[in-house]
């Protein structure tokens, strides 16, 4: 059995990875699994698969996300 290109994984798993932010993001803060995420990211990362960038993206975007969310009720109010 073949083993699949590496390169192709790592350029996968990050895209992957940043979808599954998008779509899940809010239920891993208020879940508080934000820090697990990270730190399986944080492994990922040693072992070569995606960069820090990526785990910086991955951790401010849904804190974006909730900013976004809110903000227009806040604005409602005002």
């Amino acid at each position: 059995m073949q083993r699949p290109n590496r390169a192709i994984g790592c350029k996968r798993l990050a895209t992957l990875l940043q979808n599954f932010v998008e779509l899940k993001g809010h239920e891993l803060i208020e879940r508080k699994f934000l820090f697990n995420f990270i730190s399986h990211c944080a492994v990922l990362q040693k072992q070569g698969f995606i960069n820090h960038h990526e785990i910086q993206k991955f951790y401010t975007s849904p804190f974006e996300q909730r900013k976004l969310r809110r903000s227009p009720r806040k604005n409602w109010l005002a």
